[in-house]
């Protein structure tokens, strides 16, 4: 594996390109520092390849009262059916009472009808007048086309086809691990008794005959022959007929654009597709989901929202900017090939306790993880869910003892950083805002620390340029820190290296 190869975590995340500061993810991706969670139990970056996402919980952004559960929006294809937006411009409608109704003390006999603050649409131009109860019939009888039939049908076929393929998927997976399990000749930690998945071979055969060139069929819950469900696929599949023609120029003159629904219009109701825009019938509003990430590794939660759609808190959030000394480049000068030039650097603590940075320590070697003469696992049936711990071995706690000696960068220039560590004060968010004035540099600090500002330290860090250097000029840096490890010992602290690329800039292009 080549340590200088750098993936991008994300499209705007140009690590050769664009100027600033990089740090290497444990997936060797490159990404700023805000783009980037903090594993605190792998003590390790995670990016966007590194974590998984669970849907917590679906809401409405126009009902902000409570959530929906999962059930339910899968029920209404994802959609909210208390509210309606705009078929012209997508804005959120209202419901508007008619003449004379705005004296009717009951909310569920008040007739109204449906429209657009912004571009003033109105759901009278499709007679969708009546209570609110009423309105939301007629537009779901809008909806029931032959093509919305068709669609739902075409739709269903697909979704049985996908079940089917899963539940082949997870049967061999299966096969695979009853088969290992009886090669391991070992019993003695699980049960004796046959789980009901294991098959006789000859049982085996037997279905396996049954089931040639057939196909489980969901909804008749039954095994089908494959020609007969290829033949079910073909009397949905219809031919678009094109009996229209282009408009003549005469015609076209003639024809009032305003009038006309555009493409996009037409998209938003694939079923209907109306060419008048008064003809256009309300949308349904889609529904929001709220999310929260875990890391793949140790399946630790990272970011974990609150239920309550009306909050835009986190009951968790692990981001990597209020976990690591984030490295800012102030300034270059005198950058060259085949020159000394001089980089000002901001370095920040986010802690609330004090911290000590190392800049180009000498790091232990990676781990050597030897695989254990253990037996293959036995099924899920019989040992059981293994803990969320033993999901990011090879630790026996879960950590990710790799992620602990990253990769370095390479780069085309070389930085004098100081070899003393560093001493960082304790956030303090007063003196972050900068009223506090700068403090000169301590007895105990390097010669490259130029002041010190709350819990922020500025250096000058003289770089040595490659006379071969072209393009932008890259600098990298390793930094090591402790790190208070989740679930440690009072005491016990775990020094954590992070790989780090800086990007300075373009060099001036001699002429």
């Amino acid at each position: 594996k080549d340590s200088g190869t750098v993936k991008m975590a994300m499209p705007y995340c140009d690590a050769e390109n664009e100027q600033g500061v990089y740090y290497r993810c444990s997936c060797n991706t490159a990404a700023n520092l805000s783009y980037l969670y903090w594993c605190r139990h792998c003590l390790a970056f995670r990016c966007g390849r590194c974590t998984q996402q669970d849907i917590d919980s679906y809401y409405s952004a126009d009902l902000l009262r409570e959530f929906m559960p999962s059930s339910e929006s899968k029920a209404n294809r994802n959609r909210d059916m208390q509210s309606f937006s705009c078929p012209l411009c997508t804005t959120s409608c209202a419901f508007i009472p008619v003449d004379g109704q705005e004296s009717q003390e009951d909310a569920a006999k008040l007739r109204c009808h449906i429209e657009c603050p912004h571009c003033q649409w109105s759901s009278k131009s499709l007679d969708l007048v009546g209570t609110i109860e009423e309105l939301g019939k007629a537009v779901d009888a809008l909806e029931e086309t032959p093509a919305a039939t068709q669609m739902s049908a075409v739709c269903a076929h697909f979704q049985e086809e996908a079940s089917e393929q899963a539940r082949h998927a997870d049967r061999l997976r299966q096969q695979e691990i009853q088969k290992a399990y009886r090669k391991s000749r070992t019993y003695s930690r699980y049960t004796y008794s046959r789980t009901q998945s294991m098959l006789k071979p000859s049982e085996a055969k037997l279905k396996l005959r049954e089931r040639l060139n057939k196909r489980f069929d969901v909804s008749r819950n039954e095994w089908v022959d494959q020609e007969e469900a290829n033949n079910k696929l073909a009397g949905m599949q219809t031919t678009a007929t094109a009996d229209w023609a282009l408009p003549s120029e005469e015609e076209f003159q003639q024809t009032d654009l305003s009038l006309r629904s555009t493409p996009a219009q037409q998209l938003r109701v694939p079923d209907v597709q109306p060419s008048a825009a008064r003809l256009l019938p309300p949308l349904r509003k889609t529904l929001l989901a709220k999310r929260s990430k875990r890391c793949k590794h140790c399946q630790h939660n990272l970011v974990k929202p609150e239920l309550n759609p009306s909050s835009c808190k986190f009951k968790l959030h692990h981001f990597a900017v209020s976990n690591v000394p984030s490295l800012t480049v102030e300034s270059v000068e005198g950058l060259a090939a085949g020159a000394n030039g001089i980089v000002n650097l901001r370095i920040a603590n986010p802690h609330d306790a004090e911290l000590s940075v190392t800049f180009n320590p000498t790091m232990p070697d990676p781990p050597v993880i030897e695989e254990s003469p253990e037996p293959s696992p036995a099924p899920a049936s019989v040992t059981g869910t293994p803990s969320r711990l033993d999901a990011g071995r090879p630790g026996a706690s879960g950590r990710d003892l790799r992620s602990k000696v990253p990769n370095v960068f390479h780069g085309n220039s070389a930085g004098a950083f100081p070899q003393q560590s560093i001493k960082l004060l304790a956030h303090d968010a007063m003196r972050e805002l900068g009223l506090e004035e700068a403090q000169p540099r301590t007895e105990d600090d390097p010669e490259e620390v130029v002041q010190r500002q709350g819990s922020s330290v500025h250096m000058a860090i003289p770089v040595e340029v490659d006379e071969s250097a072209q393009g932008a000029v890259t600098v990298p840096v390793v930094m090591a820190f402790e790190f208070k490890a989740a679930g440690s010992k009072p005491g016990a602290d775990d020094m954590v290296y992070l790989a780090m690329l800086l990007n300075l800039g373009t060099l001036p292009v001699s002429v």
